[in-house]
């Protein structure tokens, strides 16, 4: 069993879920599998990529095993959104459209704990 910590220092987790639109100020909790696998295979081909260590022979068979499902520990959080009015320019330079920014709050010191079984 492999277990992961998160944290969140600045206590806001920002994030949309798969198939629904930034504006509709839904934020993704807790984060999906698919975008923590994202992030391991962005690490690793960004930093590691040139490691004899890290060879995708090596790294492959152990992501397929990351890709079953997680068992997620959540801590308190609650969610919020912010709005702006951003400069748009499709009428001309005084244009705005409203844009939110849903998000995740929580406790600076908490932490999401996510268990991968196999």
């Amino acid at each position: 069993m492999i277990g992961l910590s998160i944290r969140f220092p600045a206590g806001r987790f920002h994030a949309t879920p798969w198939g629904r639109h930034v504006n509709e100020a839904v934020p993704e909790w807790p984060p999906s599998p698919w975008r923590l696998l994202r992030a391991l295979v962005a690490t690793w081909k960004r930093k590691l990529d040139e490691d004899p260590l890290c060879a995708p022979e090596v790294v492959e068979p152990l992501l397929r095993k990351l890709a079953s499902p997680p068992e997620f520990f959540l801590p308190t959080a609650s969610v919020g959104h912010t709005r702006q009015y951003m400069p748009w320019y499709k009428k001309g330079p005084q244009d705005r459209t409203m844009v939110f920014d849903a998000f995740v709050a929580l406790e600076k010191s908490a932490e999401l704990a996510v268990l991968l079984p196999d």
